[in-house]
């Protein structure tokens, strides 16, 4: 099931992704994706976490707690994405990406799905903003990076008719 028809702005990906589970929203965060123009299709993505593991791919059970998606903290403390380990050579400027978003101080900060694209879940617009900066001065063309300033949702949006 596409994540946008799961009826809730939140949930619980498993498996390749296509399991979902609805969660009740957290509060608004700032949100900061930065997309580099090199990317990492998603079957080699697959394919490079099986080698990793010496075989076929298999999805890793984690036991997660109620607790754990209530908050931000607890989302904090269990998110994840086991496509950083594929990403190689490329590991690196997936790292700069988070790290100069860590630095500016956020909650989370990961590569999003398969890749190449990274994210970061701040407190503040303000800190999203400085980490806006920071990533941008990672780029050594304007070009080689798309940045944008966007925020979670409290509910999903009403469908557009017409």
């Amino acid at each position: 099931m596409p994540f946008f028809l799961c009826g809730s702005p939140l949930a619980l990906a498993w498996g390749r992704g296509e399991r979902l589970m609805a969660l009740p929203p957290l509060p608004v965060r700032p949100v900061l994706v930065a997309r580099p123009t090199w990317s990492m299709p998603t079957s080699e993505a697959f394919g490079e976490i099986a080698r990793l593991r010496g075989g076929a791919y298999h999805p890793r059970s984690v036991l997660i707690g109620a607790a754990d998606v209530r908050s931000w903290a607890g989302v904090a403390s269990i998110a994840m994405n086991e496509f950083e380990l594929a990403m190689g050579p490329r590991t690196s400027g997936v790292q700069e990406l988070r790290e100069a978003m860590l630095s500016c101080g956020a909650r989370i900060a990961l590569l999003a799905g398969s890749g190449s694209s990274v994210f970061g879940i701040f407190e503040s617009a303000v800190q999203r903003d400085e980490a806006a900066l920071k990533v941008r001065a990672l780029a050594v063309d304007e070009r080689d990076l798309q940045i944008w300033p966007v925020e979670t949702l409290a509910k999903m949006p009403e469908p557009v008719v017409g």
